[in-house]
């Protein structure tokens, strides 16, 4: 859409499951709201510059003028919970927030492997926040920030939950969710514990970036979706835009395949638009209740506002629904309806083979840059995996490397990998073996 389209208005709001908050439907992140991502020892606002002190401050007022008031951060965030808390003070004294109620404040915490480490963990988060003091009182969203692996799920509900059970009764937190980057059948397994009130995921137009692949049927996060819904769960989505394809660099395909509507546009409201039916009382529910921002300065929102100012514009969403047929129709003429409706079958993903080699992501990323062109985002994804495969160590098995490494999403250990698809899953189609050698040659050119 035009982008000289008059930016005014509160962002709608929907209700986030169970939680009962009336939630932004866009919301801000604070990954890149922080002055480093590694503080050294000592670190305290003092280290702080006047700089990021006000960017921050003058982003929060930005997300406050169009109704965003939900922000989200992480103690694995460099020093953004501390920046986070001081702001919320000064503003909280200026009046620019008038009452603690105006604001959604989220923080996230890593599952542990014992009860004293999370505890650790966890005070260092209030720590920095330093409630009282900055005068939040509270925290209305707590994460165990990365449930990826079934151990981290046991952990969570071993470890960690209780500690989180007994803050919430000292009213320190209210709400109880998780973020992730697993595979769909761990994330629906960490849902269906019912010790959760909310999820942080990844689903985007163009697939579940990690899980993309995971599941036995291909719908992948999207089963993750449904099963929240049936808990009443809110639903928050990671990184729309950045693992939702870089749609702030879009190629020039994708962009024209989305007109007149820019790449961002498009998948915010398509994302916005998903519902399915109720059973029970035959309603259509919003599957998404929230996509993040991860803003760095104060302008990253207004795409974002343009665009959740149209989502109940039945013209625009004739335009989404356009933009999602033509890039559909694309992706099949490019890769063959067959192919396309079936390249997962068969592969595992990097938890279901030795050397935790992700093969089912490695071939998503060349579907999406044959289809669609996303060549640039395919390369930094790809890198990833290889910059993973620089800590596996020869000198222990694979099954230890495998049990220390890799929270997120495991190496590509290239050495290995055709003589793992050869071997160990004998129902591979050989195209798959020489479209991943082929990728790594072509993700170097």
């Amino acid at each position: 859409m035009k982008k000289t389209t008059k930016i005014s208005g509160f962002v709608p709001r929907r209700r986030f499951g169970r939680t009962e908050i009336m939630m932004p439907v866009i919301s801000c992140g604070g990954m890149r709201l922080q002055e480093t991502w590694v503080p050294h020892e000592g670190f305290n606002i003092k280290d702080v510059s006047k700089r990021s002190m006000d960017n921050m401050r003058n982003t929060i007022r930005a997300a406050l003028s169009f109704g965003v008031n939900h922000f989200e951060t992480a103690q694995g965030y460099g020093c953004s919970e501390l920046m986070y808390g001081r702001v919320f003070k000064t503003m909280f004294e200026s009046k620019e927030i008038k009452k603690r109620e105006d604001v959604i404040l989220q923080t996230k915490v890593k599952p542990c492997a014992s009860e004293k480490e999370f505890r650790k963990l966890l005070g260092k988060s209030l720590q920095a926040l330093d409630l009282q003091r900055n005068k939040i009182n509270y925290i209305d969203l707590i994460s165990l920030h990365g449930i990826n692996k079934p151990k981290q799920l046991e952990w969570a509900v071993k470890y960690c939950i209780p500690v989180l059970e007994e803050y919430r009764k000292k009213n320190v937190v209210k709400w109880i969710g998780f973020s992730t980057h697993a595979m769909t059948p761990v994330i629906v397994s960490a849902i269906s514990t019912n010790h959760f009130d909310y999820i942080n995921l990844h689903y985007h137009f163009i697939g579940s970036y990690t899980a993309s692949g995971s599941s036995a049927n291909g719908l992948d996060n999207l089963l993750a979706l449904r099963e929240a819904r049936k808990r009443d769960m809110g639903v928050f989505v990671i990184s729309a835009q950045d693992k939702g394809g870089m749609l702030y660099k879009p190629p020039k395909k994708f962009h024209n395949l989305t007109l007149p509507l820019t790449p961002m546009e498009f998948n915010t409201l398509y994302l916005l638009h998903l519902t399915e039916k109720n059973k029970k009382t035959q309603q259509q529910q919003h599957l998404i209740h929230t996509l993040v921002v991860g803003a760095a300065r104060p302008s990253d929102f207004d795409e974002h506002v343009r665009a959740v100012n149209q989502l109940d514009d039945d013209s625009v969403r004739k335009l989404v629904q356009s933009a999602e047929q033509r890039l559909r129709c694309e992706y099949n003429r490019v890769l063959g309806k067959e192919f396309a409706s079936s390249w997962w079958k068969y592969l595992p993903h990097c938890y279901e083979n030795k050397y935790g080699i992700h093969v089912c992501m490695i071939i998503w990323l060349l579907n999406l840059t044959k289809a669609w062109g996303l060549l640039h985002y395919a390369r930094g994804r790809y890198a990833f995996m290889e910059t993973n495969a620089q800590k596996w160590n020869e000198s222990l098995k694979p099954e230890e490397n495998m049990s220390i490494l890799f929270d997120w999403y495991v190496s590509l250990h290239t050495s290995r990998s055709i003589h793992l698809l050869t071997h160990t899953h004998t129902g591979i189609q050989d195209v798959h073996c020489l479209m991943i050698t082929k990728y790594q040659i072509f993700l170097r050119i």
